[in-house]
């Protein structure tokens, strides 16, 4: 369950939405069967993931015996995104803000990193067959990625919703909730330059909302290249067919460029798996459960349309664009009920625009960084209630969830270099949110509406105040420290210190120590949350909370990196968290109340290698490991292994596959082990590149983490995603 916040609610004297309050015991007679389902399911699994555990150690073992002996470039310290990174600086940001003609940069803001960092390339996502930035944090060590029926999470080191968005070094706040990570919908990858995934917020630049991490995207410098048309076409089986088209222009004329992209996609975007699907349904008090479930697996494709578009204007140290994006959704699975609605689909509408300008620019030896933006987010969800056949009922009931959010956010930056070796960073920015919704519901029974049965509106505001020190003590050792404060209204001042050690013993061994500190205010509303706890029968309405605090994350971590070449490279990281106040909610006289949970402790790590036993061969791999040892489980402990093999035969050519496997500790549904194997090839030949994928080769499911699902409702699993062919071609000018 989504964290929620103190709620501004009223609700009639009679409540209806309290007819899917389920018999006592119907709960553990389902689970029983999605016990057994998953069992089943978890043995053919497991079988992949030693597999793959023993693809991993064989690869790194033989592979780092081999690169010894391949000659290689002289020995460093690994680069950042390849171990542990460069202790101070920002050496990729500021190479990528040049062109390839070592033109002028482009405004990057500052965000600087004394950690490990995994780098992925837009370039290379785009030859491995990704379609979005969401789909390859899947593939990132130490993530968790659970597609819903609602909308994506994301958790880190054990931690919901752990990570946050930040975009050209603005930290993204998306809906009026800083945790949600809208990477599938916010960009398209024809615009993203590189995205950088960072374990641990030890950098103050970031904010205090990053509790465990960091997923930073550089966008395209505009007027670097012409223009370039990408198509795109993915099979997902029994005639699913799904269509992409993506395009960009450039132009540059002196110190002017421009640049105009967009992409358009439309059809099946994931296949539903339900298991033992309802056919009897019976009035159990002021209940209606399914009491009988036909033995059978019923696949349904639910189809979207998804419009991203983006122009941007650089005029010397002065950047401005602008996206637009919408995506609208039709499933036939109500998310609340798991049942069959053929005649009256789910719906789900997310509607977006986002204007800033950003400049970069030195005074004397300073280097001072702004940014503006405005921001609008609007949401609609329409969800039945019921399935809707013929002849179940004759009133189906619906909830329809509204709302929308506007936003204005500035920030501003500046680097001061004490002496060659020691320089401080000063970044102060917030912003101010307006938020607004409403829920409107049909009783399924009666059929009676209630219009604003919910509402919310609300004005919240934040101030933050960040400040780094970075120095090079001489010896090898490099230091990193600072904090940040942030001010919310409604909420206590928020303070977050940050620390980072690193030394560097040899030219090709690199260790850090860092301790840092993230802390996130409730969100003042979350009418998806509360409309699940209602309808799912957990609760009648939903009262507030004045005592609740806002959670903190303390983190200690220690990391190690080794790379005598550029064949070989191994990074570990060890960590131990301590998560305060994580937020819950629970039924108080069938009201939902958000509450805050027993402090939770979580040990872990993560290691990761990279290899080339030859040239042209590429191989790595790592594991991670997140499990709570003291405190509530949230669900989100995980053992995660992934590896992945590139070859490349020839000029332009480039094949692969790559597998990844988890298991899901605790009580959630979801708990067990799933792996995933994909494939991928692409061929580069003059200013054409085609791109040939085939997704999910085992057919693998992930169990259901919709929050509300109920133990009586129909077992359903979302394919990761289901077995597909992807293909695409992209020719550029």
């Amino acid at each position: 369950m989504r964290h929620l916040a103190p709620l501004i609610h009223r609700f009639p004297d009679a409540m209806v939405l309290d007819v899917l309050t389920a018999a006592p015991d119907s709960g553990r007679r389902e689970g029983a069967v999605f016990d057994r389902t998953a069992r089943a399911v978890q043995r053919r699994l497991l079988v992949a993931s030693q597999v793959v555990t023993a693809a991993i150690a064989a690869t790194l073992v033989v592979g780092a015996i081999a690169a010894r002996a391949v000659p290689g470039d002289p020995p460093h310290a690994p680069a950042e995104g390849e171990g542990i990174g460069d202790p101070l600086g920002d050496p990729l940001g500021d190479a990528l803000a040049h062109g390839p003609d070592d033109s002028a940069p482009r405004p990057v803001l500052l965000d600087l990193q004394p950690q490990g960092t995994t780098l992925l390339t837009g370039d290379e996502l785009v030859r491995r067959g990704y379609r979005t930035v969401g789909e390859a944090l899947a593939d990132v060590i130490g993530v968790v990625r659970f597609p819903t029926t609602l909308q994506t999470r994301y958790g880190l080191r054990g931690v919901p919703d752990a990570l946050a968005l930040v975009i050209d070094g603005v930290p993204l706040v998306v809906d009026g909730e800083r945790d949600l990570l809208d990477v599938d919908e916010a960009i398209s990858l024809s615009d993203v330059e590189r995205v950088e995934v960072v374990r641990g917020p030890v950098t103050s630049q970031n904010g205090v909302g990053a509790l465990a991490g960091v997923v930073r995207i550089t966008t395209r410098r505009p007027g670097l290249t012409g223009a370039g048309v990408r198509l795109a076409s993915e099979w997902l089986g029994e005639a699913s067919f799904r269509g992409e088209g993506m395009a960009d222009v450039n132009a540059r004329a002196g110190a002017l460029a421009a640049r105009a992209s967009v992409r358009l996609a439309a059809g099946p975007q994931q296949r539903f798996r339900l298991h033992a699907v309802p056919t009897r349904f019976e009035q159990v008090g002021a209940a209606i459960l399914p009491v009988t479930k036909q033995d059978t697996t019923a696949v349904l494709a639910a189809d979207d349309t998804a419009l991203i578009a983006r122009g941007a204007l650089e005029a010397g140290p002065v950047l401005v664009d602008a996206w637009f994006t919408r995506t609208v959704v039709h499933q036939p699975l109500s998310s609340f009920s798991h049942g069959l609605l053929l005649e009256d689909p789910q719906s789900r509408a997310r509607a977006s625009a986002r204007a800033r300008a950003l400049i970069d620019q030195r005074v004397g030896p300073a280097r001072i960084v702004g940014a503006v933006l405005g921001a609008w987010h609007e949401r609609e969800d329409g969800i039945p209630l019921y399935p809707a056949s013929p002849g179940i009922f004759e009133d189906g009931g619906r909830i329809d969830i509204f709302s929308r959010a506007l936003t204005l956010s500035a920030l501003v930056r500046a680097e001061l270099p004490l002496t060659a070796d020691h320089r401080v960073i000063v970044g102060l920015f917030g912003d101010l949110t307006e938020q607004s919704a409403n829920t409107d519901s049909i009783n399924p029974v009666d059929g009676e509406a209630h219009k604003d049965l919910v509402r919310f509106d609300d004005l919240t505001g934040t101030g933050t105040l960040a400040l780094d020190y970075q120095g090079d003590l001489g010896g090898g050792v490099h230091v990193s420290a600072g904090g940040v404060g942030e001010v919310r209204s409604a909420f206590p001042v928020a303070l977050a210190p940050r620390l980072a050690l690193v030394f560097l013993p040899a030219p090709e061994v690199s260790t850090r120590l860092s301790y840092a500190e993230g802390t996130r205010a409730p969100d003042r509303y979350d009418m998806a949350a509360l409309a699940q706890a209602v309808v799912g029968g957990q609760a009648g309405g939903a009262a507030p909370n004045d005592t609740l605090r806002p959670e903190r994350v303390r983190m200690l971590e220690a990391g190690a990196g080794f790379a005598p070449s550029a064949a070989l490279r191994l990074s570990a990281d060890l960590f131990a968290l301590r998560h305060e106040d994580a937020l819950a909610a629970v039924v108080d006289n069938a009201l939902l109340t958000p509450i805050n949970l027993a402090p939770r402790h979580v040990l872990g790590g993560e290691l990761q290698g990279r290899v080339e036993p030859q040239p042209g061969l590429t191989l790595e791999g790592g594991a991670a490991l997140a499990r709570t040892v003291d405190g509530p489980d949230l669900a989100f402990d995980a053992a995660q292994l992934f590896f992945q093999t590139v070859v490349a035969p020839g000029p332009g050519v480039e094949l692969g596959g790559r597998a990844r496997a988890r298991m899901l500790f605790g009580v959630d549904r979801a708990a067990g082990s799933d792996a995933v194997l994909d494939s991928f090839g692409s061929l580069t030949t003059g200013d054409l590149t085609l791109v040939l994928t085939v997704r999910n080769m085992l057919g693998s499911e992930l169990p259901s983490r919709d929050l509300a699902a109920l133990p009586s409702a129909s077992d359903v699993a979302l394919p990761a995603p289901d077995r597909s062919l992807f293909v695409s071609i992209e020719g550029r000018l």
